[in-house]
């Protein structure tokens, strides 16, 4: 669960940086504070009970308490991030200013930015740090016009949003297990009795539970969890295409290359040389 802010403090600032693999261990939710974060570098798949969403170097994310989430690696890249946890009144004058709908829109989506933007949006962040870590009698106080600044420039100057990666129809417990599942064991390439094994069903009722939870098949949605996979790889890393399909559970090279041009309409290769 995460940690609670400390006694007094309306406003708490942080910088980690985890290994590639972490991986929360669970579902958890904030009960007393909302959080802001931007990803400075790292590439995380995020599950709530509502929506699974990608996200990447240069994103923000604003969430509201009460959202039970968990994120998983999706490449190498170690997970380095700034964490702002704050009370509903240090922003309350932002939200009557652009109002409770547009705000909780920014809740509901990973933010992207411009590649030009992205400095002066990280120096406040971290200008942040700097001063919740001065501690001085006036740092509070302080931090409250600094996170109403930073969340209005992020509200100005982010881009159209994305769709999210996926809207669950209506959640199951049994089929978000899978989902995790599928997305620790790729390269293992789990088959549709496996992962309806995994969370005690049969292949019959696990098939048409899935369908009705995520508007997909199974096997369209284990093929999408690849090419997400292949698509970082071939950005970040210098694998072979070969190499590259093993790693996300196709059987070869050639394989792989036939559903990325199917899907995408250009060639991994192609696609590599385009990044």
């Amino acid at each position: 669960m995460p940690i609670p802010l400390n006694p007094g403090e309306t406003i708490y600032v942080e910088r980690k940086v985890r290994p590639s693999d972490y991986a929360m261990p669970s579902m958890a939710a904030a009960f007393d504070h909302y959080t802001l974060g931007l990803q400075v570098s790292g590439d995380r798949k995020w599950f709530s009970y509502e929506t699974i969403q990608i996200a990447h170097a240069g994103n923000a994310g604003l969430m509201k308490p009460n959202v039970f989430h968990r994120n998983l690696p999706l490449s190498d890249e170690p997970y380095d991030r700034y964490l702002i946890k704050f009370r509903y009144e240090a922003i309350q004058p932002v939200t009557a200013l652009i109002g409770e709908a547009t705000f909780d829109k920014i809740c509901m989506h990973y933010l992207s930015f411009d590649p030009e933007n992205l400095p002066g949006i990280q120096q406040q962040f971290e200008d942040m740090l700097q001063e919740y870590q001065k501690n001085s009698e006036y740092s509070q106080f302080l931090l409250q016009g600094m996170l109403q600044r930073l969340i209005l420039t992020i509200y100005q100057q982010h881009l159209p949003f994305k769709n999210t990666t996926l809207k669950y129809r209506n959640y199951d417990a049994r089929i978000h297990n899978a989902m995790i599942y599928l997305e620790e064991n790729l390269e293992q390439a789990p088959s549709i009795e496996e992962a309806a094994r995994y969370v005690s069903l049969s292949v019959s009722h696990f098939s048409r539970l899935f369908k009705e939870v995520t508007g997909c098949s199974f096997t369209d949605y284990v093929t999408s969890i690849r090419l997400q996979h292949a698509q970082i790889l071939l950005a970040k890393s210098e694998l072979s295409i070969g190499e590259i399909a093993l790693k996300v559970g196709f059987s070869n090279g050639n394989y792989l290359c036939n559903v990325f041009k199917r899907s995408f309409g250009c060639s991994p290769s192609e696609f590599r040389k385009q990044i």
